[in-house]
């Protein structure tokens, strides 16, 4: 959607994506800084899902100058801070997941039994293409649960069938983050606190729907309503910009992890 052409009106895609903004500071916050809250990455694993089903809800596979500047922005202050290039961030995934998904749906399209085997195989190559790209091939799945809510019409899926898949998504998608990347890390109260949250996300989204709120908007105050659409709809320029910033504080050592504890 061209900014240019976006409402005055608070809109849905304000709101999920600021919700999805907020969600990120709070686990970066965890990641970088204060590392002996766990609640933190916790609560911050509710955020990759959202902007991954925005992917897929998208009509455009189009990638601005804006993403690929972001892009390698974020490249070169990982390499600067950590030596390595890699994993790319998610910006990076998110354009293989452009690139990938249509390919992706049309076979599915075809071929309605193959959407499990392969939500199972997604599961099993983010083993090894998480190395490389953050979060790896397991984001594929809130894509595909964004490109079957925009296009549930005309998929072969009825509507239990297309909660199942988000359901069971949900679930590959749980047990990736909990015993993969982060294995042992989280309690008893955690991992449940996870798996529920990232079951109501997906079930959650599956109802997006583009909308506009003008009432709304005329009823929180002018400062409120331009913070989440200032949130919404700067999110690339945020996301860029802050993870540059929280580098660079524990690259010069302004402020390290251990003073959390």
């Amino acid at each position: 959607m061209d900014r240019k052409a976006l409402p005055s009106d608070l809109t849905s895609y304000d709101f999920v994506k600021f919700a999805a903004l907020a969600l990120m500071v709070v686990d970066h916050v965890g990641a970088f800084f204060l590392v002996e809250e766990e609640w933190l990455r916790v609560i911050g694993r509710l955020s990759a899902p959202i902007w991954l089903f925005l992917v897929g809800y998208a009509k455009s596979r189009d990638f601005s100058d804006r993403m690929w500047i972001g892009i390698a922005l974020l490249i070169g202050s990982n390499y600067l801070t950590t030596a390595s290039f890699i994993p790319i961030s998610i910006l990076g995934t998110m354009l293989v997941c452009r690139v990938a998904l249509d390919p992706l749906m049309n076979h599915i399209r075809k071929n309605p039994a193959a959407l499990y085997p392969i939500t199972v195989i997604l599961c099993f190559l983010t083993l090894v293409t998480s190395q490389v790209f953050e979060y790896g091939a397991c984001a594929m799945l809130a894509v595909i649960l964004g490109y079957m809510t925009r296009n549930r019409e005309t998929l072969p899926f009825t509507r239990n069938q297309f909660l199942t898949y988000a359901i069971v998504s949900a679930f590959g998608y749980y047990l990736i983050q909990a015993y993969y990347f982060f294995p042992g890390q989280f309690d008893f109260a955690q991992q449940v606190f996870a798996g529920v949250g990232l079951l109501a996300v997906f079930l959650g989204l599956t109802c997006f729907q583009p909308r506009q709120y003008p009432e709304l908007t005329r009823k929180l105050t002018r400062p409120v309503a331009w913070v989440i659409q200032i949130g919404g709809r700067y999110s690339l320029e945020f996301y860029v910009a802050h993870l540059i910033l929280f580098r660079a504080i524990v690259y010069f050592g302004v402020f390290t992890p251990s003073a959390a504890s």
